[in-house]
């Protein structure tokens, strides 16, 4: 039996993760360059991905199709796809909210494509057992078999499509949602003065400052993409009767910080004086 081939929409980071553990199953994996950054393109080849050039042809190519991309950027990514006139499977692992998945599977349903609601929980990883993909919808078992000796796995969650970004919005609700109030919190701290004693309360109450200032500063780099999840957050809770301003003032936070995008070796300082230069005159 020949290799299934997986076409990945588009390989940044997790994409690369996504695709190297399809890799290890056994698929083969492809992508399409065209219109993508020389960063995509190295990154990709380092990877092993093999290039079929544009999505018309990768969708060609490829029973199986996964999307992976900023959020916004999601439903263009379906659209594309759909307008070729594929008629495999597509998953779409992004951050959306449970109600944008349950609309995409039925646009896609509708045009004859088997569609998998994805939702990606840890960071990106060769580590086996530190990331997981939930998927649910029609698609989703044969989905999940494409990553079944990856060192990120896939975990089916039924037939319903909405189920798995549903777990997963919530679950960045909260991480996430965290990391932008510490970072928050800090700076305000800083203008109050009362950093080092607010650390020491966060001691005091079993909390690891080393890892605090870790998520902060790993998340600075990302925020740029954060954002618009917590949108996504904010309108998904808002869904079922629950107050969505808490994340609305996150997405301000990772807005304030968006300008740090593919920073590296970062500092709390920095961050800390990045979204203080990005904030309004206090009276």
């Amino acid at each position: 039996m020949s290799a299934q081939r997986v076409g990945i929409l588009h390989p940044g980071d997790m994409g690369v993760s996504i695709a190297l553990s399809a890799l290890d199953t056994g698929c083969e994996v492809y992508w399409a360059s065209e219109g993508r950054r020389p960063q995509s393109q190295q990154r990709a080849a380092e990877a092993g991905l093999r290039d079929a050039g544009t999505v018309a042809r990768l969708c060609e190519l490829c029973p199986v199709l996964v999307s992976v991309c900023p959020p916004e950027f999601a439903w263009d990514v379906a659209r594309r796809v759909i307008a070729t006139g594929y008629k495999g499977a597509f998953a779409d692992i992004n951050a959306l909210a449970p109600e944008e998945k349950i609309a995409m599977a039925r646009e896609m349903i509708a045009h004859g494509i088997r569609y998998a609601d994805g939702g990606i929980i840890g960071l990106p990883s060769r580590t086996p057992g530190e990331t997981t993909v939930f998927l649910s919808g029609p698609a989703a078992d044969e989905t999940a078999v494409c990553f079944a000796k990856g060192a990120i796995g896939a975990r089916v969650m039924g037939p319903e499509p909405g189920r798995a970004s549903a777990l997963k919005i919530l679950f960045a609700a909260y991480n996430k949602g965290m990391i932008a109030l510490q970072t928050e919190l800090y700076a305000a701290a800083q203008r109050y003065g009362v950093f080092d004693e607010l650390q020491g309360q966060f001691v005091h109450r079993g909390l690891s400052l080393e890892k605090i200032v870790l998520q902060i500063t790993r998340a600075a780099p990302k925020a740029w993409r954060w954002e618009p999840e917590m949108h996504q957050i904010a309108t998904a809770l808002e869904k079922v009767g629950m107050p969505g301003d808490f994340h609305q003032g996150a997405a301000e936070i990772y807005r304030r910080l968006a300008g740090m995008k593919d920073c590296s070796k970062l500092t709390l300082e920095q961050v800390l004086a990045e979204l203080q230069r990005n904030s309004p005159p206090s009276e």
